[in-house]
């Protein structure tokens, strides 16, 4: 088979979707030497893949980074016919404009249909125009969880046999640092201060930081040495969020890293003493699985995938009820015994999410749609 992958969502800093794509065609290039692999990525990805990469990979050099809705299709269109593709994998709203071999679609979630007032006018129209042309045009399309197939069936009567379901790995790379030294230091380069609760993720609105940081308030006047600490780049319409921070009490103990590098944010977590995921939707979630893998115990929503995901190794709660958040911060940094039974549980659980695993599952995928 000739299979053209699209990672042009792979930037420098990489979010979900980016480590999925990322992570799919690093464990693809360990797994198959027979199929030849056509990938469009930028200059620098290009590079790194090249290093590791075997005969049966090409790599085609994008620079659309601004454009890329409007001139890659056409590029992807151009190289599909020259290279007489079999399947091309859209992983981030780009295909083809003539549909010229199989394609598979993978769609992450469909938060813009159920919370579009979350999202920016020019966010909700890549969403709300791009995903019913790909998904009329896609041949199969991959759901990154069970929630997200039943979101898929409702919002768009897509026939279930069209869908399937691989879940999202964790990079090995995630684990307990025994070196509690070198954890001080990259704490103090983000002036860190211990105890911390820890949250990382995109700062968006669905991510549900306004009550965190509500609920962090409450849990303060309880006179805790706890600093918050919120990683990750700024995503869209985050004022709220800065807002509701100046004008707060413990303002002073909210720590914002901004973007981490994956090295430091592996101590970041191990040097944490819990992790909470407050997100009122979510097509998987990677960071509760990485806090565990970590060793940290998690608190997250009982929302969309999440309970499928995380099943009973986070403590999961309302994310509408900021008393919920209080109660957890209290029983999982306080009760030794319950702490203890969630970081296990989270051990057990991240068992179950290997990137081989899903690089293998959608091998299956490529050739089964080509018998289909």
């Amino acid at each position: 088979m000739r299979i053209g992958i699209d990672m042009s969502c792979v930037d420098e800093h990489k979010t979900g979707v980016g480590w999925y794509t990322y992570n799919l065609v690093k464990n693809l290039i360990k797994i198959d030497n027979n199929n030849e692999y056509h990938i469009l990525a930028y200059p620098f990805l290009c590079n790194e893949l090249k290093s590791i990469a075997g005969n049966n990979f090409s790599f085609h050099e994008i620079k659309e980074k601004y454009f890329r809705l409007l001139r890659l299709p056409i590029k992807v269109s151009l190289l599909a016919a020259k290279h007489k593709f079999d399947i091309f994998h859209c992983t981030y709203h780009i295909g083809p404009i003539l549909k010229n071999c199989k394609l598979i679609i993978t769609i992450y979630d469909l938060v813009s249909y159920i919370f579009p007032e979350m999202f920016k006018l020019k966010h909700c129209f890549i969403y709300n125009i791009m995903y019913p042309f790909l998904i009329k045009k896609g041949d199969i399309i991959i759901a990154i969880s069970d929630n997200t197939k039943k979101d898929l069936i409702n919002i768009f009567k897509i026939k279930e046999e069209k869908i399937k379901v691989t879940y999202v790995g964790i990079d090995n790379s995630y684990c307990v640092i025994k070196d509690k030294e070198s954890i001080k230091t990259i704490l103090k380069k983000y002036n860190i201060v211990q105890p911390y609760i820890l949250y990382v993720g995109t700062i968006e609105p669905r991510k549900n930081l306004v009550r965190l940081v509500y609920a962090f308030n409450k849990f303060k006047k309880q006179k805790t040495e706890h600093k918050l600490v919120i990683v990750g780049k700024k995503g869209w319409l985050y004022e709220e969020l800065f807002k509701t921070v100046e004008n707060t009490e413990y303002k002073k103990d909210i720590i914002f890293t901004g973007y981490v590098s994956v090295k430091d944010l592996i101590h970041i977590y191990n040097g944490a003493d819990l992790f909470i995921y407050p997100s009122l939707y979510e097509g998987f979630g990677i960071p509760p699985l990485e806090a565990m893998a970590c060793g940290i115990p998690v608190i997250s929503s009982n929302t969309s995938s999440i309970p499928e995901v995380l099943g009973n190794a986070a403590l999961l709660i309302n994310p509408y009820n900021v008393r919920e958040f209080v109660d957890g911060m209290n029983n999982l940094i306080f009760n030794k015994e319950l702490r203890q039974k969630y970081i296990q549980e989270g051990f057990n659980k991240i068992k179950e999410y290997s990137w081989e695993k899903i690089a293998e599952r959608t091998l299956k995928i490529y050739n089964e749609v080509m018998v289909s």
